[in-house]
């Protein structure tokens, strides 16, 4: 009875998996990374800190599309993937490609939005399916069958809602971006009031300096008072330790 060759160590799939972690991380991290304004809203800064966040996201897609598309590759020729699931992919996986682009393209018009579930998702299934082709001993466990057509329809899913999710972000937008502009208010208006109290706190203490106070409580730039530059260099020269206090200062580098 003849038998078939031992499959080989699935080394070159597992170098590749771990390669494409690098740019689905980079990719989805700067997908994410945007505020979630109104992109109208945005400077000049602004705008071209989301072109050069829009540029990290696309570069790191098409990375990440080279690499699974040889992962599935490896998975068709050095695995076992049915004749019929191989054909699925060659038609699904281009259009998955088109689809991840647009909706990291569309991301950025509506940031914040569901279209990052896109290629967050389309990439770990397409992965998936590779390493599953590549390792025929999960067969056993993972009918041929059942699992092609539960993969493939995932990727086909993912393909068909990028349309209504875009839609769906663009409804969404506006009252993301008053929750957006509601957040930063809030903490403008925190830091406004540590600052207000910051303030108060450095007055009442610069009208507690004596003569017995220290040099530096005179002289640090950090507690004196707007506009009291004047009364804390004559408060300095009244200190009755100034002397040592400056000898003591100069050694710290102050």
């Amino acid at each position: 009875m003849q038998t078939s060759p031992p499959q080989s160590p699935p080394i070159g799939a597992i170098a590749l998996l771990m390669l494409a972690c690098f740019p689905y991380f980079i990719m989805l991290a700067a997908i994410l990374s945007e505020a979630g304004g109104d992109p109208a809203s945005y400077g000049g800064e602004g705008r071209m800190a989301a072109a050069f966040s829009e540029l990290y996201a696309l570069a790191s897609g098409v990375l990440l599309s080279i690499v699974l598309g040889i992962l599935l590759l490896i998975g068709w020729t050095n695995g076992e993937m049915p004749r019929w699931a191989a054909i699925g992919a060659g038609v699904l996986y281009p259009l998955s490609v088109i689809a991840a682009g647009v909706a990291i393209d569309l991301s950025y018009y509506y940031p914040g939005g569901w279209l990052v579930l896109v290629p967050g998702l389309l990439a770990p299934v397409i992965a998936l399916f590779a390493m599953w082709a590549r390792l025929p001993a999960l067969h056993a466990v993972l009918r041929p069958d059942v699992t092609s057509t539960e993969l493939l329809g995932a990727i086909a899913i993912l393909i068909l809602v990028t349309p209504a999710l875009s839609y769906l972000d663009e409804l969404q937008l506006p009252a993301r971006v008053a929750r957006y502009q509601e957040q930063t208010e809030a903490v403008m208006a925190t830091r406004a009031a540590e600052s207000a109290k910051l303030t108060q706190e450095n007055e009442a203490r610069f009208q507690g300096l004596t003569p017995d106070s220290s040099l530096w409580d005179y002289i640090n730039p950090q507690r004196i008072p707007d506009g009291r530059d004047e009364q804390a260099v004559a408060g300095a020269r009244q200190v009755k330790s100034r002397q040592t206090d400056a000898v003591l200062l100069l050694r710290e580098g102050k």
